[in-house]
């Protein structure tokens, strides 16, 4: 649950279907964990790919599980 002045990064991950730009996913993740920003606890993550794509409903649930 967020408390104030807490900060969270999100970062939308909206072609992982594409080979390249999944491998550059992956880097830039591991940038942000090299930074102290780790995944779940303060950086938040979505995924979509063109046979899977993320609708607002997720996008709601998601904004609604950390920031209530």
């Amino acid at each position: 649950m967020k408390s104030a002045g807490e900060y969270y990064y999100w970062e939308h991950f909206g072609m992982m279907d594409n080979p390249e730009y999944a491998s550059h996913a992956c880097r830039k993740i591991k940038t942000y964990c090299d930074n102290g920003i780790i995944p779940s606890i303060n950086l938040i993550m979505t995924y979509e790919t063109s046979a899977c794509p993320i609708g607002m409903e997720r996008i709601e649930q998601v904004a609604e599980y950390y920031f209530g």
